[in-house]
């Protein structure tokens, strides 16, 4: 009886102790994540948004793959992108090997 009653306490703590990211943490966050994936080999441009069936699988301005990084729009979501895309364009500008996959 007394496991049950701590079921809401232990759940409370969960949901308060996960604290989302703010712009600046999103943004510094998306810079990591474009290192990481550039370092890997693994350029990419990301948008907000379900890729549909009739949706571009390239981006245009520099011949990467398209990839959906999150269906739901938030500030944060948006600067994490930024973030991320500006590095690869600004990496594809200087390494015309990236543009070449």
């Amino acid at each position: 009886m007394r496991t049950l009653a701590l079921v809401p306490l232990l759940l409370l703590a969960a949901c308060t102790a996960v604290r989302p990211l703010t712009q600046p943490d999103a943004t510094r966050s998306g810079r990591a994540a474009a290192d990481r994936d550039l370092a890997a080999g693994e350029a990419r441009i990301l948008v907000i948004g379900r890729l549909g069936p009739e949706a571009p699988r390239v981006d245009e301005a520099t011949g990467l793959p398209l990839q959906s990084a999150d269906c739901a729009y938030s500030e944060e979501n948006a600067a994490h992108v930024d973030a991320y895309n500006q590095r690869v364009r600004a990496a594809a500008v200087n390494d015309a090997r990236l543009l070449q996959k």
